[in-house]
């Protein structure tokens, strides 16, 4: 799992549990001792259709030579909003 960027399209993935003299502990600690070097988690809960979209799309932009991951992060999310919030 070495440099991979890991993305949790769930409910409350960035949550985790204070332990004492270690911080937060949850998800992202194990993926990071795991070897992530980038991860996209979520601190509430989230719309399965909007994730669902946003993950096709980000997958999408990621493919290609020149792709990183905030621009694939700023292509997805405004795709998303609109899809998912017509008015805003």
């Amino acid at each position: 799992m070495k440099g991979s960027v890991v993305v949790l399209l769930a409910c409350d993935t960035a949550l985790g549990k204070k332990m004492e003299g270690e911080g937060m502990m949850g998800f992202a600690s194990s993926l990071f001792s795991a070897g992530a070097s980038q991860l996209v988690l979520t601190i509430a809960e989230v719309d399965a259709q909007a994730s669902s979209f946003f993950s096709q799309l980000y997958v999408q932009s990621r493919s290609g030579p020149e792709s990183s991951f905030d621009g694939a992060r700023l292509d997805a999310c405004p795709t998303v909003v609109s899809k998912i919030c017509p008015l805003v």
